[in-house]
């Protein structure tokens, strides 16, 4: 790469849209398939990842294999170049809010080539603030960040009425490559609680779970059942093996 420190960026500013139980994310809508309706960007979301696709399934389709207008291998779009530990800006959007909780992991891949779960499962990213609600990092859960109840007082929204959410993540040691791939994954609170993080964590005022709800059974990998998971590919970028300075 001719000139790293000329394409280093401070964050990266995408957003996924929740609508009711589904998603739409910037990668896999780029050049969207001629039978998902409607159109870009309010396309039919995905609902099943995790093992199954980690970019996401839905009908038949999958996501990890992502198509164009046309109906062809959907080309790579870089939106960003990163250096290991970098931290990056991430915006989520729910028009459906089911409390719960955000993570990101990342993997390197090849054009072409499917990103596995194993894959991005040793990449997780680190929590590091939430812009806008303040809530901080869980010492137990550091890859997690928690979410604020829907009726928050302090809760902000956009001009649709719609949830906003911010926060900034911390890229892993060791991750580099021309093509890296990042994974948002929600799990809901609304149905059970993911886990004893739950119990365990100091919830500021307004995040706090219903205890009543109990823990969950087990987190199904593929993301069928209770909890509610959502599992996107976000967006699609160059790490750096250089340190920024």
């Amino acid at each position: 790469m001719a000139n790293q420190e000329a394409t280093q960026l401070l964050h990266i500013r995408n957003t996924v849209h929740i609508v009711s139980s589904f998603y739409w994310s910037l990668y896999c809508s780029f050049g969207y398939h001629p039978d998902l309706l409607p159109p870009f960007p309010f396309m039919l979301g995905l609902s099943i990842g995790g093992t199954e696709a980690s970019c996401g399934k839905i009908e038949g389709r999958n996501y990890d294999y992502p198509k164009n207008s046309i109906g062809g291998n959907l080309a790579p779009a870089i939106q960003a170049c990163y250096a290991e530990r970098d931290v990056v800006q991430l915006d989520v959007i729910l028009t459906a809010h089911h409390m719960g909780h955000f993570s990101y992991k990342a993997c390197a891949i090849n054009a072409g080539e499917a990103a596995s779960q194993e894959c991005f499962d040793s990449n997780p990213l680190t929590f590091v603030e939430d812009i806008l609600y303040g809530s901080l990092p869980d010492p137990n859960y550091p890859n997690r960040a928690y979410i604020p109840r829907a009726d928050a007082t302090f809760i902000q929204k956009d001009s649709k009425d719609d949830y906003k959410f911010s926060h900034r993540f911390r890229l892993p040691d060791g991750l580099s490559g021309d093509l890296v791939l990042l994974q948002w994954h929600y799990i809901t609170g609304n149905s059970c609680l993911a886990d004893e993080g739950y119990l365990n964590y100091n919830f500021p005022s307004g995040f706090e779970p219903k205890l009543q709800l109990g823990v969950c059974n087990s987190i199904p990998s593929d993301g069928r059942g209770v909890p509610e998971q959502v599992s996107s590919i976000m967006s699609q970028f160059e790490g750096l093996s250089a340190s920024v300075t």
